[in-house]
């Protein structure tokens, strides 16, 4: 009996598996990083860990901001910044633009939270700062448990979400249940070459 194609992915292969443990740092771009300091840090709640001065032409200054996890997220401030595209998929975003006509650096970013509750907390928080967000959508079939959408004081579009890792139904999840593409790209049936 043949295996269907989602029991034949190769999921992880070669000597570079598992090294990547991580994201170091994303950059994203805005026009004023003190409204974006204000966005981040006080509403967000990241830390400032690095303030680069205006050394460069590219942009006036960049400022590193630490997740709890330890991960960095980056703003370059450019007056030269055009306002981003839309999401691809901006259905999910509460502001009511056509999606993405041009491929961009960066389609969204997406925050992680532990818990359902601290989901809901943010979508409570942000709606109190005035800050247009998605409702909580929530997916019964695993992967995100949960998640919500909104855009930075630039327009860069975020989300934050969830795998709710206490959740009891995680016990006995099979992960490959994610894996359901009928008929998945040549290289998911592959072994890496060195």
């Amino acid at each position: 009996m043949e295996l269907a194609a989602h029991q034949r992915i190769v999921a992880s292969t070669g000597p570079a598996a598992g090294k990547i443990t991580g994201i170091n740092h994303l950059v994203m771009l805005c026009t004023d990083l003190d409204r974006s300091t204000r966005f981040y840090r006080d509403l967000l709640g990241m830390k400032v860990v690095r303030t680069q001065p205006d050394w460069r032409e590219e942009y006036e200054r960049q400022y590193f901001f630490q997740l709890a996890n330890g991960e960095l997220f980056s703003l370059y401030q450019s007056q030269k910044m055009t306002a981003p595209e839309r999401p691809l998929v901006n259905s999910l975003w509460p502001e009511d633009d056509e999606p993405s006509q041009r491929p961009q650096k960066l389609d969204h970013l997406a925050f992680n939270v532990d818990s359902m509750d601290d989901l809901h907390w943010f979508q409570e928080r942000l709606t109190a700062h005035g800050v247009p967000v998605s409702k909580v959508w929530v997916s019964e079939a695993g992967f995100l448990a949960g998640r919500i959408y909104f855009s930075d004081p630039d327009g860069n579009p975020l989300e934050i979400a969830t795998f709710d890792a206490a959740d009891p139904r995680w016990e006995s999840f099979d992960d490959r249940a994610w894996l359901r593409e009928e008929h998945p790209v040549p290289a998911l049936f592959e072994e890496a070459q060195g």
